[in-house]
């Protein structure tokens, strides 16, 4: 069975976890991951904008958050989750797709259209692995990163949001 792994990032952390996301910023630098394939790295797809609309479009909705009285300005708050979202074990190649936009509509419901910044699929991770459960070999999946705003009724609010309910 697949897993959705979740993960919060502070404002110091995230523009450039974006950016090692970004296909075309990926294609322009090096990583410290060695599973990058950059010979693939043109096959992957992100949605409808670039790494810097990407990052104005956080800047803009966290200055909009902090606009309301009673803001969480801390230093050290959470303002953007990464979710992370693997296609199903033996799903069709062609189908993969239609599987991430129907994620993308659950992710839009569950936290709200104008909170979702972008989402990065990757199919330029796929490699070799050996299972730490069963000691089998078996090979990664195409995954999506989703980084949301973690707002509800017009405040930051991660730990509320990063809770059972929404993980279910």
């Amino acid at each position: 069975m697949a897993s959705v792994n979740f993960e919060k990032f502070k404002a110091n952390q995230i523009k450039a976890v974006m950016r090692h996301c970004d296909k075309e910023q990926r294609k322009q630098s090096s990583h410290s991951n060695k599973q990058i394939n950059k010979q693939v790295t043109d096959t992957n797809l992100q949605y409808d904008r670039s790494y810097e609309e990407t990052c104005k479009r956080y800047d803009e909705r966290i200055a909009y958050l902090d606009s309301f009285e009673n803001a969480n300005k801390r230093k050290d708050r959470v303002t953007c989750l990464g979710i992370t979202v693997p296609t199903p074990k033996g799903l069709d190649a062609t189908r993969e797709i239609e599987w991430f936009n129907a994620v993308n509509k659950i992710v839009k419901k569950q936290f709200g259209a104008n909170n979702v910044l972008q989402c990065y699929i990757h199919r330029d991770e796929v490699h070799q692995y050996r299972n730490a459960e069963t000691g089998q070999l078996e090979t990664s999946r195409v995954h999506a990163h989703f980084f949301v705003v973690p707002e509800r009724n017009n405040k930051l609010v991660g730990k509320h949001v990063c809770n059972r309910e929404n993980f279910i």
